[in-house]
């Protein structure tokens, strides 16, 4: 039986109209609704028939983010009509067009573990330095030996890579081993152990607040001797932000932009921090466009600008960020959560529910627990069909 599944599911992803209507029919049977498919003229053509006319608004979204997921690339153009049974003319009608595969960025290969492309973006990290890094990964842990020809310095190596790890948020990876020594020595002259947060979640516990501001003033000496350094300004404001000092923190993040303003990283964590710590979303949203027209392919800068969207209440713009997003990455369940909230906001409980569903199918531990407390899930919570689904 897992066989034939695998085999349907290959066989979907080549764009086989039986496999995807044998996919689509699991999930849409239950409804009460059958679908059918053929190709004509390079073009995917589904049938969609139910005893009541099919919904038309909910199944072109359940469809297009089946397409996106299974990546199908071997038609331009997806038809999908909707009718009663024994009906010969369909009551509605709608055409999407499917997007051309992206190929991945080393920055979503990192995000998804690759060890080879977390190598090579700690050495960009560390371009300008003589230090070179080793990366392994073992189990949910990432190691990095930092070496160099005197020892590395602790405070500023690894407040930069943990810093650039919060940002990256790379799937499977909760912990970080970081080692320093000197080229030649067996043994590291320093090593220190954490747990990677994402960047929006970073939590300063009172055993930590040495460490931030060691970094500081780290950071401090290093502007002293080359003022017009953007990274060091840049992680001046990390470490001022895990501090709760906002506005110092905007202002090193307003310096390091001052002398490299197409720095994407700077404006997304000046956006971050004015959306989740300050409220303050208009600003936000401008620092997120600014980062985009540098980094145009990151998918957490669209889904970033899409939560600040909603708590503007702006909620047809933030579903388009949230789409752009899941059209570079529609692996990411942050996403989808996103859209399932601004759903919710929308009191438009069919596509919430189908959009909560497809986050349990990519994250069934993580995103239940959350779902349970969200009071922008208020909206839908008394529903039986959300009570199932948090369970």
């Amino acid at each position: 039986m897992a066989e034939s599944q695998a085999s349907i599911l290959e066989n979907a992803k080549r764009g086989e109209p039986q496999a995807i209507a044998a996919l689509l029919n699991r999930n849409l049977q239950a409804k009460g609704i059958t679908a059918k498919t053929s190709v004509n003229n390079g073009c995917f053509w589904i049938m969609l028939e139910a005893a009541k006319t099919p919904p038309q608004k909910q199944l072109v979204e359940f469809i297009r983010q089946a397409f996106t997921k299974l990546e199908v690339d071997a038609y331009q153009t997806v038809k999908i009509y909707g009718k009663c049974l024994n009906e010969e003319i369909p009551d509605w009608h709608e055409d999407f067009t499917i997007a051309p595969k992206v190929s991945l960025s080393l920055e979503q290969m990192a995000k998804q573990g690759d060890v080879q492309a977390i190598t090579t973006l700690i050495k960009q990290w560390l371009n300008g330095s003589d230090v070179t890094a080793k990366v392994s990964k073992k189990d949910d842990c990432l190691l990095i030996m930092l070496a160099s020809v005197e020892v590395p310095d602790q405070q500023q190596m690894s407040t930069k890579i943990q810093t650039e790890l919060w940002k990256l948020e790379i799937e499977s990876v909760t912990k970080l081993k970081i080692y320093g020594k000197q080229i030649g020595q067996e043994f590291p002259d320093w090593h220190i152990e954490t747990e990677i947060n994402k960047v929006e979640e970073v939590v300063v516990e009172n055993n930590n607040t040495l460490f931030y501001e060691e970094a500081i003033a780290s950071y401090d000496r290093a502007l002293q001797i080359n003022p017009t350094d953007s990274e060091s300004w840049n992680f001046r404001g990390v470490a001022l932000r895990c501090l709760g000092r906002n506005e110092e923190a905007i202002a090193s993040y307003d310096r390091a932009l001052e002398i490299n303003p197409d720095d994407s990283h700077v404006w997304f964590s000046r956006g971050i921090l004015l959306s989740d710590d300050l409220g303050r979303y208009e600003e936000a949203i401008v620092s997120y466009d600014n980062a985009l027209k540098v980094e145009s392919e990151n998918d957490e800068l669209w889904k970033s600008r899409s939560v600040a969207l909603r708590k503007l209440g702006r909620y047809e713009e933030a579903l388009t960020s949230c789409e752009k997003a899941l059209q570079i990455n529609p692996e990411n369940p942050r996403i989808y959560y996103s859209k399932a909230l601004t759903y919710s906001l929308k009191n438009d409980l069919e596509l919430a529910l189908e959009t909560l569903q497809q986050i349990i199918q990519i994250d069934p531990e993580g995103c239940p627990e959350v779902m349970k407390t969200h009071p922008d899930f208020d909206n839908i919570r008394s529903d039986p069909r959300f009570q199932e689904l948090i369970q």
